[in-house]
């Protein structure tokens, strides 16, 4: 989660704790319309228009701060529970974690999180409600450069059944020129999740038996760094394309390795 993105949450939340539209709220500091922006994590607020305005509404610069950790350190292990229930398929604990958000005052993108990965849990993401694919959908345009954007990759990363083969290859072209002989001097956190993208893309490449891009997804995960946290990116690339390559010998040698150490559940998605 970018910081911008923690700001903008806290913003939220103290305004509504004074029960002041956006507009009572920001007091004419700056426009509406770039304030909306800032509580959605797509604007950043520079730090004396913030300092203005939680002057001007009597909110403690010491108290404000200190909500911004908080708030982070509790979406954070929200979040990281979340995905380990994914994992274990614990569709309960799934349901558990995901009321907590959608009653709470996190971020949009922690509940556009939370109800992809339950619908996916479910098998019900081509059927959520339209209006959730418009707020997925809507981000991209409404974020210039969705591909530096944490928040953006995340989402998109979680969300990526609900794009079309089309849609993904204008998506995925924008990522691979953005990333391209570069990757691995981003962050860890960035490279995984570019990583994560790439191995999404080649499923849904396999799922809709088409995809323009699959090499430049193997060229992406090839130029991530040479590190052991990042190495289960280059086996499952290298399961792909012996699978596309139709090399039935080196793919099922790689789905026997995941099984042995403990992936099955993994590989049960793999094609």
């Amino acid at each position: 989660m970018e910081y911008k993105d923690k700001i903008g949450e806290t913003l939220k939340k103290e305004r509504k704790l004074l029960g002041l539209t956006q507009d009572q709220f920001i007091h004419g500091i700056i426009s509406k319309s770039f304030y909306s922006k800032v509580e959605r994590g797509l604007n950043e607020i520079s730090a004396s228009d913030l300092f203005s305005i939680l002057e001007v509404n009597k909110i403690s610069l010491d108290d404000f701060m200190n909500n911004l950790k908080d708030n982070s350190s509790k979406e954070n292990d929200l979040e990281i529970k979340l995905v380990q229930a994914f994992y274990a398929q614990n569709k309960a604990e799934i349901t558990d974690i995901y009321n907590t958000i959608i009653k709470s005052n996190y971020s949009e993108r922690l509940k556009l999180t939370a109800i992809l990965v339950k619908a996916t849990i479910e098998k019900s993401l081509l059927q959520l409600d339209s209006s959730i694919k418009r707020r997925i959908k809507k981000g991209f345009f409404e974020v210039d450069n969705w591909t530096t954007n944490i928040n953006m990759l995340q989402i998109f990363c979680n969300s990526m059944l609900l794009f079309d083969q089309d849609e993904l290859d204008y998506h995925f072209k924008q990522l691979f020129k953005f990333y391209r002989c570069k990757l691995s001097g981003f962050s860890f956190h960035t490279q995984k999740l570019v990583g994560t993208i790439c191995i999404n893309y080649l499923q849904n490449c396999y799922l809709n038996q088409e995809g323009e891009y699959r090499e430049k997804a193997y060229e992406l995960i090839d130029d991530l760094a040479l590190i052991p946290d990042l190495g289960m990116f280059r086996i499952i690339k290298n399961y792909y394309k012996y699978w596309f390559n139709h090399d039935s010998i080196k793919y099922r040698s790689i789905r026997k390795f995941l099984i042995d150490n403990g992936l099955e559940e993994f590989v049960h998605r793999l094609p």
